[in-house]
């Protein structure tokens, strides 16, 4: 990968199940069944529990989705929702 595109993103948790369905914008549910089918792979390892949580600069990639790497949190916000910054490999 020789570029990649910075995001800002609000999600409820560093959770990767949450992060995850931020992204590709679907629910909860869709992003466990994803990680249930082995589509969702951590720092190059196959996960199997949504509840990881990510640390800077982790990368994680979603099958047919696209790999991306977790930057950094930005802030909170006034709800308790973090803002995250993240770069999608393009």
């Amino acid at each position: 990968y020789k570029r990649n595109e910075k995001y800002n993103i609000i999600v409820p948790s560093l959770r990767i199940d949450a992060i995850v369905s931020k992204i590709i914008n679907t629910s909860r549910n869709n992003t466990q069944e994803l990680i249930k089918n082995k589509s969702v792979i951590l720092n190059y390892s196959i996960i199997k529990d949504g509840s990881i949580y990510l640390k800077e600069n982790d990368i994680f990639s979603i099958r047919r989705y696209g790999k991306y790497k977790f930057s950094k949190i930005i802030k909170s916000t006034k709800k308790d929702n973090i803002i995250i910054e993240y770069y999608k490999y393009i």
